[in-house]
């Protein structure tokens, strides 16, 4: 039924994350959401709130396995500055 698959290293450390600007009381997700029906993308949620600022970020990312780079527009991020 699910096809055992290896998700290439590049592609993960392509979300860099400086381990020493997060503090306690930042929240960091990252869901690997699975892949395409034809297997040829990979979909990545990724979700920030600072520590306490009310600020939160969350990028979605849609790469081609193929050339571990995101589709045309596969790449998107948002901000939210607002308490």
């Amino acid at each position: 039924m699910f096809k055992r698959v290896t998700i290439p290293l590049a592609l993960l450390a392509s979300f860099p994350l400086t381990l020493s600007s997060v503090s306690a009381d930042v929240d960091w997700n990252i869901d690997m959401l699975g892949f395409s029906a034809d297997s040829k993308s990979f979909i990545l949620a990724e979700s920030v709130t600072g520590d306490g600022s009310g600020i939160a970020s969350a990028k979605i990312i849609i790469a081609d396995v193929a050339t571990n780079k995101c589709v045309r527009g596969g790449c998107q991020s948002a901000k939210n500055h607002h308490r």
